[in-house]
């Protein structure tokens, strides 16, 4: 179960870092991120400061990031 729990931590730093690349590189704030990717800005927050984002939301980031 930790080798799960592991995977699982590491994917939500993937995903935070993506999203600060994605950001610094197209000069965005979170918010106008949050308009882009459909999820909303204190969804996005929470995760960004070490929270989990929900399944539903983590799904429309993989669509968003594979356009």
């Amino acid at each position: 179960m930790k080798e799960q729990a592991k995977v699982l931590s590491e994917a939500n730093e993937l995903t935070r870092l993506m999203i600060r690349h994605y950001i610094q590189k197209h000069e965005l704030t979170l918010n106008a991120f949050s308009k882009l990717s459909g999820i909303r800005q204190p969804n996005l927050h929470k995760l960004m400061n070490g929270k989990t984002l929900s399944s539903k939301s983590i799904e429309k980031l993989g669509m968003f990031f594979s356009k």
